[in-house]
């Protein structure tokens, strides 16, 4: 796949986790994500939580790839003006608690999605993320 203008290849992986063999989260770093998926597009507009820290806002587009661990992405970072005036559009939310767990991304949503656990990671090529072992609390 040829790469779009400005944008870049992005690897990863994911895998379900079983919550009963999920690592403890209490004092891992963690963000709140809350994402709104406009309707009819391919664009995600989202804003990360940080305690102590000013929200950051962005609006990213991922490209459709066959390659289920590569994808091109892009990403453009907003005000909070340029976030609110986006954030009235028709789409799909989604929040969730983001923790930082062994170089992975645990992702626990919230809402319709509760009890849902992911852990992603990602890497520099599509050969290092397809050799990175999946964590020993998967399930898949």
């Amino acid at each position: 796949m040829q790469l779009p203008k400005y944008a870049r290849f992005e690897h990863e992986r994911r895998f379900l986790v079983d919550a009963a063999r999920c690592p403890p989260l209490t004092g891992a770093p963690v963000q709140r994500i809350d994402d709104l998926y406009i309707a009819a597009t391919r664009l995600r507009l989202r804003r990360v939580t940080t305690a102590g820290a000013d929200p950051v806002f962005k609006l990213c587009r991922k490209y459709l790839s066959d390659d289920p661990v590569s994808a091109p992405i892009t990403n453009l970072y907003l005000t909070a003006d340029e976030f609110a005036q986006l954030d009235s559009l028709p789409g799909d939310r989604l929040g969730k608690c983001r923790y930082r767990i062994d170089g992975f991304a645990l992702d626990v949503f919230a809402g319709r999605h509760a009890g849902l656990i992911i852990a992603e990671i990602e890497a520099a090529t599509r050969a290092a993320i397809i050799a990175h072992p999946p964590p020993a609390w998967a399930t898949r």
